[in-house]
This record gives structure tokens, sequence and C-alpha cells, in this order.
């Protein structure tokens, strides 16, 4: 029974909990006061519009090293724990997990994927915004 009630204790705690002093489950900042972000990309082999932002979300990391890219694949996770992260994210951010491609990024959910230069560029833009006041979006799951 203990064993139950500590599982159910662990189970409902947040999911960015053990972040690194200067973490958040969005920004880090090194001891240069140097920000970076965490862009969660959920994303299934199966999705065509996930394999219209991959390149671009991969390219856009390169190219701006402080973006943090955690991809997450969805359907070939044996364990599920892409899949459960994903559910557990949507629901603190006050959705439920469902589309993908899902990006996440500064306590912010954002579903589905246009264009590189509508989509993408938005992204790019939504994460600079974050990047120069991360403060604002220090939220932790």
């Amino acid at each position: 029974m203990k064993k139950l009630i500590a599982t159910a204790i662990l189970a409902t705690l947040p999911v960015f909990a053990t972040a690194a002093p200067g973490e958040t489950a969005w920004s880090n900042k090194d001891a240069s006061g140097n920000v970076s972000l965490n862009f969660y990309v959920f994303w299934s082999k199966t999705c065509p519009h996930c394999h219209k932002a991959l390149p671009f979300v991969k390219q856009m990391a390169r190219n701006n090293p402080w973006i943090k890219l955690k991809l997450k694949e969805v359907t070939d996770n044996n364990d599920n724990t892409n899949v459960d992260q994903y559910i557990q994210m949507a629901k603190a951010a006050g959705t439920t997990a469902g589309a993908v491609p899902a990006f996440f990024y500064c306590g912010q959910i954002y579903t589905g994927y246009g264009e590189n230069s509508t989509t993408g560029a938005w992204l790019l833009e939504e994460l600079k915004a974050c990047k120069r006041n991360p403060a604002e979006f220090d939220i932790s799951f």
C-alpha cells in the first residue's frame, strides 16, 4: 500500500521538478548570463506536416545555438515515454495532447505546421521574444 501511495504522489509531481540551478522548464542561464531555451517538438513518422517541419526546426536550432531542440518521436517509442511526456505537458498547458507536430516552448503549445515561411518563421519569432524576456515565461510543469 505504501508503494502505491508513493507511486501516486510521484506521478503528480511536475515533469521538470529536477531542473538544475539557473534552469526552468523552458530557459537555462549559464554562469555568463547567456540564455538558452528548451524547444520540444513532438512528431510522428507518419505525419507529413511533421516531415515538413523537422528540417526547418533542425536548421533553426543549428543557426541559433541558444535553441535547445528536444525532438520527441511518438510512434516508435516502445515504452511510451515520449507519449506520456506529451500528455503531461499538454495537460499542464491547459489542453489535451492530440495533433502532431506539437511545439512546446516558453510555457506555450502550438500544434500543426503550414510552411517554413509562415509557421516556421512565426515559431522563430516566438522563441526570440521569449529569449529577450525569459523570466516572463518561467513556468514549470
